[in-house]
């Protein structure tokens, strides 16, 4: 079974709230109160049933220059990615490999917020690259690669094998891919 979790990390800071619920009901409190409750909807549905929504507010005050960026990391995870069929009748329950660095996705995303200024320039770095290649055609073409290359990594699955015991083995690795670029950009990206 795939079980899907969503995760928030964010550095305590005032002014910053968040709730989960129905979009409109969530709008009302905000435009009432002028910040969310901290509060989580536990009724689960479909995204057509009363608009499930995750929603965030930080109250800066009077804003008279430049502040810091209010970071948060949503992260929607999943341990259990799919079964692999190793033969008939014998599947594979894949795990997500990040459970080879981190015990959790909460804790995946709190590294995550930790590295965030390095995560932010090598993402930055990246984008500079593809703009200089595919900018060598045209501007919208380097746009177009841009969004292409998110779009392959989000097709990405990289996964490891769980065992009968519900452990992991973080020596079978596999990689499910919805499309190929990493031979051109090769692990630089990472």
């Amino acid at each position: 079974m795939v079980q899907l979790r969503t995760a928030l990390t964010s550095p305590q800071r005032p002014g910053l709230t968040y709730a989960s619920g129905y979009a409109a009901d969530l709008r009302d409190v905000f435009i009432k109160a002028g910040a969310l409750p901290d509060t989580v909807d536990t009724t689960f549905r479909t995204v057509s049933d009363r608009w499930p929504t995750l929603a965030f507010s930080h109250h800066l005050g009077p804003v008279l220059a430049m502040s810091a960026p209010t970071v948060l990391t949503v992260g929607h995870a999943r341990e259990n990615i799919s079964l692999y069929a190793q033969g008939e009748n014998q599947p594979q329950i894949r795990a997500a490999y990040y459970l080879t660095q981190y015990s959790s996705a909460e804790a995946a995303c709190d590294a995550f917020m930790r590295d965030w200024q390095h995560m932010f320039d090598v993402s930055k770095g990246l984008d500079e690259q593809i703009a200089r290649d595919a900018g060598a055609e045209s501007e919208a073409y380097s746009g177009l690669v841009q969004l292409s290359l998110r779009q392959a990594i989000a097709g990405m699955e990289l996964t490891i094998a769980r065992k009968a015991d519900g452990s992991i083995d973080a020596n079978d690795v596999m990689l499910f891919t919805a499309g190929e670029f990493v031979p051109f950009y090769g692990r630089a990206w990472c």
